[in-house]
Formats: structure tokens, sequence, C-alpha cells
């Protein structure tokens, strides 16, 4: 089978690229590509980092506790949009680590890997403070009167 795959491989690959085992462009149409790309991304950040898994969790309880207070329209935009930053920012903390560990002077690594950490920490911080903010707002309306 693997000689299969390796023969499928080189079929794909454009005229005088047989270096490497697969191509490096495939065929797809860009739209196409940039989703496979996406799909690649989501899967390797989330095995190679736990902090992601950590956060699609515990989005997955904010969300179900979100439903239970019954927000409004516009509650759940700003709850979308905290959420997402969060998770934008650890990919691309993710992304910075990976890049700083392939820099070969380690305190300049170091230094990428501080602000990542600090930029990441403050999307957090206020997606936090956003969330709370709403589930206050909702309870009040629930509860305080």
């Amino acid at each position: 089978m693997s000689a299969t795959r390796n023969s499928l491989r080189q079929s794909d690959q454009p005229a005088g690229t047989n270096s490497a085992p697969w191509p490096v462009r495939s065929r797809r149409p860009s739209w196409r590509q940039h989703l496979v790309d996406a799909e690649h991304g989501l899967r390797e950040g989330l095995q190679r980092d736990s902090t992601l898994c950590i956060h699609l969790f515990l989005d997955c309880v904010i969300l179900v506790v979100c439903g239970v207070f019954g927000l409004a329209a516009w509650q759940w935009v700003a709850l979308s949009l905290a959420l997402t930053g969060m998770l934008v920012a650890e990919f691309f903390h993710h992304a910075l680590r990976v890049m700083a560990s392939l820099i070969p002077d380690q305190r300049a690594g170091a230094h990428v890997q501080r602000l990542g950490t600090a930029g990441a920490l403050v999307a957090a911080v206020g997606g936090l403070a956003t969330i709370l903010l709403l589930l206050a707002d909702r309870a009040h309306e629930l509860f305080g009167r």
C-alpha cells in the first residue's frame, strides 16, 4: 500500500520537483486549500497545545450557562466576540511559540514567547471580564428584582 501512496504522491507533484514525498501545493482551488489549511491548523493546535483544549471545554461550559440564563441577542454577539478573541489570541500565542523555538538566539526567542504570553493573557482577561459582566447583568435582571 505504501508503494501505491508513493506513486500517487509522485504523480501529483509538478514536473521537476521530485525531492519531497508530497506536493507543496495541491491542485485544489485556493478557497478550498484555505479550508484544508484551516482544518489542519485547528487539528494541530488542539493536538499540541493543551491550553486550547481547556479553552474549548470552558467555552462549552460558558455557552451552556449563557443558554440557561437566556441572554439577549446583543449579549450573544458580545459573548461570541469575547470567546473568539480569546481563541484567536491563543492560536497566535501557539504560533509565536513555534516560531520562537526556531530563533537561534535563545534570549530573543524567550522575549518573543513572553510577548505572546502577555498578549494571550490580555485577551483572556478582557474576554473573561466581558463574559462576567454579561452574566452579572443577566443575573441582576433575573434575580435582582
